[in-house]
């Protein structure tokens, strides 16, 4: 029996939830007399929430309290920063809502780091920020302070409830705003406004039917691919969302015979086994693929925003296409055109947008009008052209991760660990990659995603440190029948991931992280190699503790690599503990102090002094070789 369906027996603390759950109270009240806590948590049944991750606080314990009855389970997290991680996993995993709630002030506002995450990722997360008393407004009473304007910027939408009457209208608004809109949304409540007797209807859930976009769009969009001789598919974080659209995406490509390159840490949105497959484009990611885009005189760019970071030059090659035609499709229509020149921007769902081009050009009347695209020396040359990239790279690539030069005895290099650790994960594995310097190198090293489903989380445009962990608890809980597997470097893992092993052990909920312990900032110190003249200030950590040792402690597997043939075995043995067992299990990897490129080579100029006493920092040049001097 899976850990996250255990018996009373093993857990008593589920024992009146089990119970309760037989009864079959989870189904959702439409109207009645209640208090506002009831029709709260009726709108959530309504809305179909399984899960809220959190931690218990007395501002809204008067709801908290009947969650059980509603088969809603509350998931107790160490910090509440990481209760939005997990809603974040578990919603781009699943699809549906992630939802957390904490207490009002101290509680919420750990909330803030994580959500700002959640909205350039564009997850529906949904946050419950119950607030201090109606009455106490602006008296500087208990935890008070304003929480509509703190998340503000960072929301679709915010509902607070300024009447009890109103909690089920708002709360239901919410959970739609956040699927329909794609995006976190708030639902401010009042503590004193839990209480009472009303007569309330419970709203059904709305959900919002799309099209592909404008007919002139699309008919323009269709045109410009039919002049293309050198088209090339770019899929993004929208396409990854879902399985249709991934499926969708592979009909499309397989119908216009175009090569596809996935955005940076969206690998996930086309299956990296699959002929027409490049790559995964920028940081870390394929040269191969970064040279069709290169070649490209047509781009269609599926389900991204194109964020200006991704086409900053990788390996020496300035790879953006910045004279191919761009046609961009997505379904906000802010995101069209928001970081480059848009020749045909299309603003719609992007899988029927897909569907709706695949049957044209699958169609007679279709093939007859295709010209260059459908052209049999056209396809055979921009694929071949595409598969010799391919081969090229991965020549480099094992050049790269078979070099012994940087070795040193005791550690493992990067490279050849994210390497080991690939070979050893089930091909339906969940990912979730944090951010730095190490962790992003795994661009080059991710699974093949066979599945086509949702399957990695990458740190996005908020780049915060210690999501992974997090996140791949809640991916975990939305899909108990795959592994979950969470990169972390040794700073983002001390920050913001090791608590959260009491909470996977506490309530049952089988993860595994594998620490890339390279005793370093590495995204921060790479900046110090290449433009600072090899000065680190604040970006080493050497002192650590047996990573290994303290998941052990915590009552997790623990297992510990300082050598390259260690690693495969390690992290199969861990997912074997979390797929089999039902334990959660950390790997700790030793690795040099090996780095890659700077992230943002774009941001960042060497420095000039005109103080006398400065003088000295002054640097002229890069370093010769982009890595650290204490290896």
């Amino acid at each position: 029996m899976s850990p996250l369906f255990s018996s009373p027996a093993r857990c008593p603390r589920l024992a009146y939830a089990a119970l309760l759950r037989r009864k079959n109270f989870s189904s959702a009240v439409d109207r009645g007399v209640m208090t506002p806590s009831e029709a709260f948590v009726e709108t959530l049944i309504k809305q179909d929430v399984k899960y809220i991750f959190g931690i218990a606080g007395s501002a809204f314990m008067d709801a908290l309290d009947l969650f059980p009855i509603a088969g809603i389970r509350y998931i107790s997290v160490q910090h509440e920063q990481n209760a939005v991680h997990m809603a974040d996993g578990y919603a781009r995993i699943s699809g549906r809502h992630g939802v957390c709630a904490a207490q009002n002030g101290p509680g919420i506002t750990n909330f803030v780091t994580a959500l700002q995450g959640c909205y350039w990722s564009h997850s529906p997360v949904v946050v419950i920020t119950p607030d201090h008393s109606s009455m106490q407004t602006g008296t500087g009473g208990f935890q008070e302070c304003n929480q509509l304007r703190i998340f503000e910027s960072m929301v679709k939408y915010q509902g607070h409830v300024n009447n009890p009457k109103r909690v089920a209208e708002i709360t239901a608004r919410a959970f739609d705003v956040a699927l329909n809109d794609k995006g976190p949304t708030q639902v401010n409540v009042p503590r004193d406004y839990w209480y009472g007797k009303y007569d309330f209807t419970i709203p059904d859930p709305i959900r919002i039917e799309r099209g592909p976009g404008g007919p002139q769009s699309i008919e323009r969009a269709k045109e410009l691919l039919m002049g293309a001789k050198n088209p090339v598919i770019m899929v993004g974080g929208g396409v990854a969302s879902s399985k249709e659209n991934i499926e969708a995406a592979v009909k499309f490509a397989e119908a216009v015979q175009c090569p596809v390159v996935a955005t940076y840490l969206h690998g996930d949105a086309f299956p990296q086994n699959h002929p027409l497959c490049a790559g995964i484009l920028s940081y870390g990611g394929s040269l191969g693929a970064m040279k069709v885009a290169k070649d490209a005189d047509v781009v269609l760019a599926l389900g991204t925003r194109i964020n200006p970071y991704m086409k900053n030059p990788q390996y020496g090659l300035d790879w953006w296409p910045k004279d191919a035609k761009l046609i961009q499709v997505d379904i906000d229509s802010r995101r069209l055109g928001l970081t480059s020149r848009v020749t045909v921007p299309v603003n719609g769902d992007v899988r029927l947008f897909m569907e709706d081009l695949t049957r044209y050009f699958t169609s007679p009347e279709g093939k007859r009008a295709a010209g260059q695209l459908l052209d049999p020396k056209n396809i055979n040359s921009r694929l071949s052209r595409a598969r010799a990239y391919a081969t090229e790279w991965e020549t480099s690539l094992k050049a790269l991760t078979d070099d012994m030069k940087l070795c040193q005895p005791g550690r493992v290099r990067p490279r050849q660990a994210l390497a080991a650790a690939r070979r050893a994960l089930p091909d339906d594995t969940m990912m979730s990659v944090d951010t730095g310097n190490l962790s992003a190198l795994s661009s080059s090293y991710m699974p093949e995603f066979v599945t086509r489903e949702p399957s990695l989380i990458g740190p996005g445009m908020w780049a915060s440190c210690g999501p992974a962990f997090g996140e791949m608890i809640g991916a975990k809980l939305a899909r108990p029948d795959r592994a979950a597997v969470a990169y972390h470097g040794d700073g983002s893992w001390m920050m913001n991931g090791i608590n959260e092993i009491v909470t996977c052990i506490r309530e049952e909920i089988p993860t595994t992280a594998i620490v890339f312990n390279n005793r370093q900032w590495g995204a921060e110190k790479s900046n110090q190699v290449n433009f600072f003249g090899d000065r680190y200030l604040g970006t080493n950590l050497d002192y650590h503790p047996d990573y290994a040792e303290v998941a052990k402690a915590f009552g997790a597997v623990g297992l510990r690599c300082t050598h390259a043939d260690e690693v495969s075995d390690a992290v199969k043995a861990a997912v074997d503990a979390q797929m089999k067992d039902g334990k959660t299990s950390i790997v700790e990897i030793v690795c040099t102090r090996e780095l890659g490129d700077p992230f943002r080579r774009d941001a960042m100029a060497l420095p000039t002094r005109y103080l006398d006493k400065y003088k000295s920092t002054n640097v002229d040049k890069y370093s010769p070789t982009g890595q650290p001097t204490d290896m």
